[in-house]
């Protein structure tokens, strides 16, 4: 066979080998992503309980505070009552005391029933959190595998273009130029097996002068329909024997 038609098989397979990792390579962040979102969906339910609990303590505090200064007043009008001059203010100080009364057993019933509110979330955050423990070590074990892969592909993207690259030293550029305009065309693929009397590719039927050229395969020839590269291999013996 041509040496020109030797390189060019060679470097047609050992594209297609780089293609298959690359397309490898550019999916592991996709299933990264999806790793995530599993678990996103899982802690779903933990999360929004930990942020109504988080919620519930920050009204819990501002609540307190409220009581107290309510509280505050209340003790400070008690004590003005016992200063009062005339009958207008004293009408002023228990009226003042009776509302801030009331205030603060409105603010004390509001705590009492968030005080149980954070008691029944903090036992939902507590159950769901083992849980999502043990599932975040599982994500972080995917996503270490994932990195993994990841550098390994990389590592076998490198060494496969580093043999292109010295396959490429010896393909004349003239030669390269006319496998890379049908690579473009073609999806990737500038050469064709002849199968059957007929290009593998689009499946036209080769005359037979041509084809007999092919087989000898000391020129480069093109399909005449898809413009492919043309290649012959030989059956091996067991392939003969078993059509036989």
């Amino acid at each position: 066979m041509n040496l020109d038609l030797e390189r060019l098989i060679a470097l047609q397979n050992l594209d297609s080998k780089i293609q298959q990792s690359k397309s490898q390579l550019s999916a592991i962040p996709t299933q990264r992503e999806g790793i995530e979102a599993r678990f996103n969906e899982f802690s779903a339910n933990y999360n929004e309980a930990r942020t109504r609990l988080e919620a519930a303590k920050a009204e819990h505090r501002s609540l307190s505070r409220n009581l107290e200064e309510v509280q505050s007043h209340h003790e400070k009008y008690k004590k003005d009552l016992m200063k009062v001059r005339n009958d207008k203010e004293y009408t002023v100080c228990l009226r003042e005391i009776d509302s801030t009364k009331k205030e603060a057993s409105l603010l004390e019933t509001q705590i009492l029933q968030l005080m149980e509110e954070i008691e029944k979330l903090e036992a939902e955050v507590d159950k769901y959190a083992p849980q999502i423990a043990e599932r975040r070590q599982i994500a972080d074990r995917e996503l270490a595998e994932c990195d993994k892969e990841s550098a390994e592909l990389q590592k076998i993207v490198d060494e496969q273009t580093l043999e292109r690259n010295t396959l490429l030293a010896n393909v004349s550029k003239p030669l390269m130029a006319r496998y890379e305009r049908v690579a473009r065309l073609r999806g990737g693929v500038a050469l064709a097996e002849t199968k059957d009397g007929a290009c593998a590719a689009c499946r036209m039927k080769i005359r037979p002068q041509m084809l007999s050229e092919i087989r000898r395969g000391e020129q480069i020839i093109d399909c005449e329909n898809c413009s492919r590269i043309l290649y012959y291999i030989p059956p091996t013996e067991s392939a003969v024997a078993s059509s036989e």
